[in-house]
């Protein structure tokens, strides 16, 4: 194991064949979002403790679409016990910052605690978002209100995030994205609007407590809660549930194309 205590830089390449492309926006390949904070977490597993996992994220601000072939260049500074600054830069363009936090994540326990089905029917998360194939966390909407959303998810076997049996917390953000792509579209519906499926980004977030792995292929609960809204930007707040402890919890937001 090493330790690295000081700051450290790495290239990166976005390879074409990478799995976390796969029905991330069919036709359109664009690395998720919660993909940047993958890269952070296993360039600290190489260069710190190859068992860390990241427990916070502090801040998140993501500026670039990145696609397959890119090159990046991973910036990392520690800033406090256990806590980290980093920088993604594609050439001089920054792709994306944030300050994350890293240690141990406990494992879900306990009974697995399914989300109880609501009154009204609401479509298919392929009606409302544009996701495909293992990229499609989302399982159906449960409750939805002026306000909030509630959603239950899996983390399916084929996702490029899962590794023997668990998908890492930071997954959990990608579940809230989804779950807020999915309250925008059923907005638009109310409001007469355009129905299919929009491009929407994880754009940001901030104060993320990172708890608890995801179960592959086990029910997880989403509920998220307008913050404030700027169109085409909004803010969330949002709680994902695994295994009826909470995973994560915190603010993202997201903009709308």
């Amino acid at each position: 194991m090493t330790s690295v205590v000081g700051p450290f830089s790495e290239r990166i390449i976005i390879q074409p064949g990478w799995p976390h492309f796969v029905g991330h926006f069919a036709g359109r390949p664009i690395l998720p979002g919660i993909a940047h904070l993958a890269l952070v977490r296993d360039a600290l597993r190489r260069m710190v403790d190859p068992e860390l996992e990241l427990v916070a994220v502090t801040v998140l601000r993501l500026r670039q679409v990145v696609g397959p072939g890119d090159g990046l260049d991973l910036q990392m500074s520690p800033t406090g016990d256990a806590e980290w600054a980093f920088e993604l830069r594609r050439g001089a363009d920054l792709a994306s910052r944030g300050v994350v936090a890293s240690g141990r994540c406990a494992v879900p326990g306990g009974a697995v605690v399914g989300v109880a089905a609501g009154g009204e029917r609401f479509p298919a998360p392929a009606a409302l978002i544009p996701h495909r194939g293992p990229a499609l966390l989302l399982e159906a909407v449960v409750e939805a209100a002026d306000d909030r959303l509630v959603a239950s998810a899996t983390v399916p076997q084929g996702s490029a995030f899962a590794a023997q049996g668990l998908a890492p917390p930071f997954v959990a953000l990608e579940v809230a994205a989804q779950a807020a792509a999915a309250f925008e579209a059923l907005r638009r519906r109310r409001a007469g609007g355009d129905p299919e499926p929009r491009v929407g980004y994880l754009v940001g977030a901030r104060d993320v407590v990172l708890q608890i792995g995801l179960p592959v292929g086990l029910p997880l609960q989403a509920t998220i809660r307008l913050d404030a809204a700027l169109p085409p930007l909004s803010t969330y707040l949002f709680e994902v549930v695994a295994g009826g402890a909470v995973s994560a919890n915190g603010t993202i937001s997201t903009y709308m194309a």
